[in-house]
């Protein structure tokens, strides 16, 4: 089975953090769950607001009450996925602003989870999971609704309503298209993980990094092959190199997910998973390749990029972003704002990043 084959057939689970973060995850094959006042939601530690089956504020209730339902609440914690949408038009993984605010910047990590391998893990311990549903409001809603009032009863209560208290976020939290496990902590003091079995398939990197400091991307594509490498060896799992490493970002048109050497396509976002995607995730470009596109193409390769043009008496001219113009198909030339022509026929490769 191709990776592409083996991509598409797995009910795939995200996980966007740091590289250094990954690492420590590969090589324990454990997942952290957080508490709830380190949640990037500010309101996800303010699980205390409530008003009671009349609608009572919260100064009706007891101050007993309220401190066993303070306590109760910090014993939950999370793990926070993402997740496909359900109408697959927004992939787990195209998700720029979890690159952005998880992935350090597009310069970590995005863990891709079998859904189905990962729940198996669920079974010895109770685990609730779901997607995050997401609700416009203009107010701060209120998180428990209790018919009680009696300490012994808070535990109950909040389990009756785990799925109102903890599945429920504002919708601009929406494009993190989160699938969330939660789990009650009772031990405050000690922290709690998932075990991952064999639910890790994939890990992907952002082509960002590549074209930043290319050294340091393939060291980071070198290091991770020999932790996975090092760990399988450990566990005696027998199978090397059984979690490939994608790369995301720009292809020649939109955004694209392959193999790290670009041999294979999975995906790209102009057409989706219904056709091999065959774009290269490389920054450059030979004339040969720049005359087979159309006007509109090379303008899409090049809008808003920096660019090297290496012509053919090895002159090097560099243009900073938004300095071309555009191309004259006419005349078969590039043009800058500041008045610069390179024709396409001195041309001998371009670079862009």
């Amino acid at each position: 089975m191709s990776i592409k084959e083996q991509f598409e057939q797995t009910e795939k689970l995200y996980h966007f953090t740091s590289f250094d973060t990954a690492m420590k995850i590969i090589e324990s094959n454990r997942l952290k769950f957080g508490r709830l006042n380190n949640m990037n939601d500010i309101h996800e530690n303010d699980k205390i607001v409530f008003v009671d089956a009349k609608g009572q504020p919260i100064d009706k209730f007891p101050s007993d009450v309220l401190d066993a339902l303070h306590d109760e609440i910090y014993k939950y914690r999370q793990i926070s996925l993402s997740i496909d949408s359900k109408d697959e038009k927004k992939q787990g993984f195209d998700l720029h602003q979890m690159w952005g605010l998880y992935a350090d910047k597009g310069e970590g990590v995005c863990l891709v989870f079998d859904k189905k391998e990962l729940e198996k893990n669920f079974e010895k311990v109770n685990i609730h999971r779901k997607r995050v549903n997401y609700r416009k409001t203009k107010k701060l809603e209120s998180f428990f609704i209790s018919d009680s009032q009696k300490t012994e009863e808070v535990q109950a209560e909040i389990k009756k309503h785990v799925s109102h208290i903890f599945f429920h976020k504002r919708k601009e939290w929406e494009h993190e298209q989160e699938y969330r496990l939660l789990k009650r902590c009772p031990l405050v003091t000690r922290e709690e993980y998932l075990l991952l079995g064999h639910a890790l398939k994939f890990v992907i990197l952002s082509s960002k990094l590549q074209n930043i400091d290319e050294v340091l991307y393939y060291k980071k594509i070198k290091d991770i092959k020999e932790k996975v490498d090092k760990v399988e060896k450990a566990r005696n799992i027998g199978k090397k190199g059984r979690i490939p490493i994608l790369v995301y970002g720009n292809g020649l048109f939109d955004y694209a997910l392959c193999t790290e050497g670009g041999e294979e396509g999975l995906w790209n976002s102009k057409e989706g998973y219904n056709v091999m995607c065959t774009i290269k995730m490389e920054t450059k470009y030979t004339k040969e390749e720049l005359m087979r596109f159309s006007n509109e193409e090379l303008l899409k390769i090049t809008k808003d990029r920096a660019i090297d043009f290496h012509l053919n008496n090895s002159r090097l001219a560099q243009l900073c972003v938004n300095d071309l113009q555009g191309f004259d198909c006419e005349n078969s030339l590039f043009y800058t704002r500041t008045g610069i022509k390179i024709l396409l026929q001195d041309v001998d490769y371009i670079e862009v990043s």
